[in-house]
């Protein structure tokens, strides 16, 4: 037996957003991470600000637009997200983590690409490559909580909020279809992450910087009490 929680108005916190070209090459467009685990795709549009006809053009102001384009329910807890573009493609795709316990790549394709102002028009996304990784659910442990992509779309960089980080080169199958190799590990033992990001390395290697805290052991707190005491004493 299963309890699906359907409301009747949506979460409206956002987490996290991304920018890319998810639909097609030359549209700057948004995808939205909300609060319910879904992802919201608009379109940047630039409009006619709508000025008086005895107005000079020079007093015309020209409008920037959100464009809702499209929505796609995960059903899941989405905890970070990055756009990627796989070498040779003329789009971005969206490497996401949730509490699935996955990393999941997924791609937004336009229902009408024609006629995309048409407000029948519209974009649904679909999962493209799916890995495991651990456990389901929001763990310390868990990668997820932190991602990021080379810049020349070479590889991913999967953190968890402590140790934990997985790097995932990016390939294509024979069918041309993109995948992921087998991760590479990249663990530190007693850290805790704050922040990821991919760096610019040009043809070199992919790099990624990782904003580490490191905390003490028992054994370390032990031996620091000891240490404060015997000096006290002197």
């Amino acid at each position: 037996m299963k309890l699906l929680d359907c409301r009747l108005q949506g979460a409206t916190a956002i987490i996290t957003s991304v920018a890319g070209e998810f639909t097609a090459a030359g549209k700057f467009e948004l995808c939205a991470l909300t609060a319910g685990g879904v992802l919201q795709l608009y379109e940047i549009v630039k409009g006619g600000g709508g000025g008086d006809e005895g107005q000079d053009d020079d007093d015309e102001e020209i409008g920037v637009r959100l464009q809702f384009r499209g929505r796609c329910e995960t059903r899941s807890i989405l905890r970070s997200a990055v756009a990627v573009r796989w070498t040779g493609a003329s789009r971005d795709m969206i490497a996401l983590g949730s509490d699935s316990g996955a990393l999941s790549i997924v791609e937004w394709n336009t229902t009408d690409a024609n006629n995309h102002h048409h407000a029948s028009a519209g974009a649904t996304c679909k999962p493209v490559h799916v890995v495991d990784f651990g456990k389901t659910g929001v763990r310390r442990g868990v990668p997820g909580q932190y991602i990021a992509a080379d810049p020349a779309g070479r590889a991913l960089c999967v953190a968890a909020v402590e140790k934990t980080k997985l790097v995932y080169v990016l390939n294509r199958n024979a069918a041309g279809e993109p995948t992921l190799a087998s991760p590479l590990e990249a663990h530190r033992s007693r850290t805790l992450t704050v922040d990821l990001v991919g760096l610019d390395n040009g043809y070199d290697n992919p790099m990624f910087a990782v904003l580490e805290l490191v905390y003490p052991t028992a054994e370390d707190e032990e031996e620091t009490s000891q240490q404060q005491g015997t000096a006290a004493a002197a």
